[in-house]
């Protein structure tokens, strides 16, 4: 399936994301994609790929990605996963390096909840922790700048220029929450992370969206229901959320009537929500 734009409070995102059949997103501005199910050509060009966990929906595009970029000569990939899983990554990868009889270079980077990596200057990727049936990490991508302190503003630049060399500091740092993305969850996650709550846009799953599925029977699966996400809708502060990784029963009609009729009005309205007519 080829990827859908999707404009989140101006930020681009191309996601595919059906519920266990693929799941891959790219943010281009940040450079970076989170999960490739299969993932096109594209997402080859992304050399971090935070992944969220080793279901085949979500990992299974590992040795495509690898193995483009080690066709094109990209520089060698780099692949964030959940500490507890980073030596089966690294045995998945050595057993298509044996079958390719081909190097395949790449490094593959155990992380834990609340460790930092750094994409670029600036932009960092914090892991969060989820709720899975295997594990799981969320990734919240934040930007980091310094701001001219607020009681210097006016000031003449020698001024300022002279309170630097004598060692005073004259910026503020800044930190600011772009995005969040969840991964498959229960909801029970989310809602022990303020900081995923606040972040200025959320993409999470809700794999089931009414009766057909039940509140218990989506738990026990590890995911998150549309009547979950009602219940708590007061501490969704994000801007904009997008709800993906929605289950084949909805086709792309219901789920939006589902988001609309089921949510309230105040958060139904900054929701987008993906599905798929892949209907069964």
């Amino acid at each position: 399936m080829s990827a859908q734009r999707i404009d989140l409070a101006d930020l681009a995102l191309d996601v595919v994301s059906v519920a266990g059949i693929e799941s891959a997103l790219d943010v281009p501005a940040f450079k970076v994609a989170v999960d490739f199910g299969r993932g096109d050509d594209n997402f080859a060009r992304r050399r971090h790929v935070c992944l969220t966990h080793a279901h085949i929906d979500h990992l299974g595009g590992l040795a495509h990605h690898v193995g483009l970029r080690a066709l094109w000569r990209l520089p060698a990939p780099v692949y964030l996963v959940p500490a507890a899983i980073r030596e089966r990554v690294e045995r998945l990868l050595d057993a298509w390096r044996a079958l390719q009889e081909d190097a395949l270079p790449a490094t593959v980077r155990g992380v834990e909840a609340g460790e930092e990596v750094a994409l670029r200057p600036g932009l960092v990727a914090r892991a969060f922790a989820t709720d899975h049936r295997v594990p799981s990490l969320g990734y919240l991508f934040v930007r980091r700048t310094h701001r001219l302190r607020r009681d210097l503003e006016g000031l003449p630049g020698v001024v300022i220029a002279a309170k630097r060399r004598a060692g005073e500091v004259v910026e503020d740092a800044l930190e600011v929450a772009e995005l969040a993305v969840a991964g498959d969850t229960r909801i029970d996650a989310l809602l022990a992370a303020p900081e995923v709550l606040r972040a200025r846009r959320l993409v999470m799953e809700v794999t089931f969206l009414d009766d057909r599925v039940d509140v218990a029977t989506a738990r026990s699966k590890g995911h998150t229901h549309l009547d979950e996400l009602a219940a708590h809708a007061d501490a969704f502060e994000n801007e904009a959320l997008l709800l993906c990784h929605v289950s084949t029963r909805y086709s792309v009609a219901d789920a939006r009537a589902l988001v609309k009729a089921r949510l309230p009005g105040r958060l139904a309205e900054r929701c987008t929500v993906l599905a798929s007519d892949l209907t069964h």
